[in-house]
């Protein structure tokens, strides 16, 4: 069987969300002063085309995509004609991105042609659900922030941000796909409505009802079970449920009239009365501008100049069929103004209000700045990158250097704050190679002394790695002769697992890699919990999980990257006023190599965060 990642390849440590903030000046002058006003580094005006590679493994860890999806795909592009660099990043997710960059001059339709080329020859040796839900390939450099932002609004508050999320994804997201220019449009807050049951453990086992048994009445109704992202949990400690309807919206009342079982004297004993119910989003994520509510759609684009044009006409028609007090607009044109970049870390318990609440004081600090600037906010969920943005709307912006200043007063969030160069904010980058298998412990030990020894020596502002630590983890193996002695079918067991931990999907993870792992928050009390479900064998009887299988608590690495092959550990930094990118780069790069130990590697990358 196969083993997760030993107790010396992970440091167990408060994992950190990344919140970023994007300030803006919407009157044409320059929203910050950037540094000495220097071009780009040559590197960045001669770079040649990026192609990126996406797949998703539902309930695969970091470390399971990183062997089974990231190794056999990279091996395959190292030869490349052309190629220049591979950059690569697996997160918990179960999610897979890769950066394919080639060499100036290259042109950009045959280096997306021989990397399509190149995946289709990998496809059958991926795991089989990866194949399923699709790679794909496109020509988009994933390091580069969206040139465009639009937003839905309702000014008066008439409709809340469910309303918007919905409206966005439904009406407009669509729509905007199809101007001429526009290569992708991101929802940046998830905007399905669902049910969330929240089962009461005592009454389902006074009634002698699983979880399982919850889960499949409620999919007779062709009504689909998703996962609960894991993540901001609320502060229960029962796991919830979440429900889709297929194409139609959620009805509470029928999810209580639910019948699941006949008691004692032919009782019905429904849904309701063994469950809280309740009518929400599918994640804690959040989006504003001003202040107020707001769907947020951010659009990548070819031609900014050009598809911005087409994209004001669209918006232009959509405002005629609005609701009264909803708007459509473009509020954010990074090719347009100079933008500065505020990141915000916060700890893993700290919970969706909480962040929220801290959000809403940066706003508040922001615009109490002179010029009064307005702000930009967006936030997600932890299963993608957490990130949010604050646009300032005063042509007498703050600088930098006055940002930092006024956030220093922030507690209880790790505060960044950088210029937003060529679409990339903390634009100095150096990267951290393993070579020899040192392990991703002793890896993160050596970024961590390479940011202390940049802080120290000055040479950049606000050094941080750009992957946080892992957040604790159950790791699941399943004793396969046991199953086979008690008669239980694997996948059945695996099952009963994902519908306890709130996630189906791990159910190809763990039957490909005999393990699987899954996220440990407030709303799972840990592996010995775990260990108490109860499956149901042929007999009738019921049998613990931890007869069967192996359940333990590990901290892996939330976010895996790879350069050139190799695991690695990204710096990124803001340059200091009177220097360029380069130089700023170079002196990193000299620094790092000062302290790392022997058996890594330092190089400057050009990848950036957050995607």
């Amino acid at each position: 069987m196969r083993s997760p990642p030993r107790g010396d390849d992970v440091r167990i440590t408060p994992r950190l969300l990344p919140v970023l903030l994007l300030a803006v000046s919407a009157c044409g002058s320059p929203a910050v002063p950037t540094p000495s006003d220097a071009p780009d580094p040559p590197a960045t005006k001669s770079a040649g085309p990026t192609v990126r590679v996406d797949a998703v493994y539902p309930g695969a860890s970091a470390h399971v995509i990183c062997d089974t999806v990231a190794v056999p795909i990279e091996h395959q592009m190292k030869d490349l004609e052309g190629m220049t660099s591979l950059e690569s990043e697996c997160r918990n997710d179960g999610s897979y991105r890769l950066a394919v960059r080639f060499k100036s001059g290259t042109d950009v339709n045959v280096a997306t042609a021989l990397v399509r080329e190149r995946v289709a020859l990998i496809k059958a040796r991926l795991p089989p659900v990866v194949s399923r839900e699709g790679v794909t390939v496109r020509n988009d450099d994933p390091g580069r922030f969206p040139t465009l932002w639009v937003a839905a609004a309702s000014p008066n508050g008439t409709y809340d941000a469910m309303f918007l999320n919905n409206y966005a994804a439904q009406r407009v997201k669509d729509e905007l796909t199809r101007v001429p220019g526009v290569t992708d449009v991101r929802a940046m807050s998830r905007s399905e409505i669902a049910i969330r049951v929240w089962p009461d453990t005592d009454k389902l086992a006074a009634s002698q009802i699983t979880i399982p048994d919850i889960v499949g009445t409620v999919e007779l109704q062709k009504i689909l079970f998703e996962a609960e992202q894991a993540g901001r949990a609320p502060a229960e400690t029962s796991v919830p449920l979440t429900f889709t309807y297929l194409g139609r919206r959620p009805d509470i009342e029928l999810f209580h009239q639910t019948c699941l079982k006949f008691g004692p004297e032919q009782t019905v004993i429904r849904l309701g009365d063994v469950s809280r119910i309740e009518l929400a989003p599918k994640s804690d994520g959040f989006t504003r501008v001003g202040g107020r509510p707001a769907a947020l759609l951010a659009v990548r684009v070819i031609d900014t100049k050009s598809a911005a044009g087409e994209l004001r006409k669209k918006l232009a028609e959509f405002e005629k069929t609005n609701p009264k007090d909803l708007t459509t607009g473009l509020v954010a044109d990074l090719s347009a103004d100079r933008f500065a970049v505020i990141e915000l870390r916060f700890p893993t318990e700290a919970s969706a209000a909480r962040i929220q609440d801290m959000v809403t004081r940066v706003e508040k600090l922001v615009r109490d700045l002179p010029g009064k600037p307005d702000c930009l906010a967006v936030s997600e969920s932890e299963m993608s990158t957490e990130i949010v943005l604050v646009k300032l709307s005063s042509g007498d912006s703050p600088s930098p250097a006055d940002l930092r200043t006024a956030l220093a007063q922030v507690g209880g969030a790790a505060v960044r704050v950088s210029n937003l160069l060529s679409g990339r904010p903390f634009p100095v980058r150096v990267a951290i190679l393993d070579k020899v298998g040192h392990g991703w412990a002793k890896l993160r030990a050596a970024g961590d002394a390479v940011v202390q020894r940049l802080a120290q020596a000055g040479v950049a502002l606000d050094p941080a790695l750009t992957q946080a630590p892992g957040s604790p983890r159950l790791s699941i193996n399943l004793n396969y002769e046991k199953l086979k002695q008690l008669d239980l079918d694997p996948k059945d067991v695996v099952k009963a697992i994902g519908v306890a931990v709130g996630n189906p999907d791990i159910t190809d993870a763990i039957l490909d890699s005999w393990w699987m792992s899954h996220s440990l928050g407030k709303q799972f009390r840990g592996a010995n919990e775990l260990k108490k479900v109860e499956l149901k064998a042929p007999a009738g009887k019921t049998i613990p999980l931890g007869a069967v299988a192996e359940v333990h608590e590990f901290v892996p690495e939330a976010t895996m990257l790879r350069v050139n092959l190799h695991p690695a550990m990204v710096v990124t930094a803001d340059v200091p006023p009177g220097k360029t990118v380069a130089e700023v780069t170079a002196e990193c790069v000299k620094a790092a190599r000062a302290v790392v130990p022997r058996g890594f590697e330092v190089c400057e990358t050009s990848a950036a965060e957050p995607r």
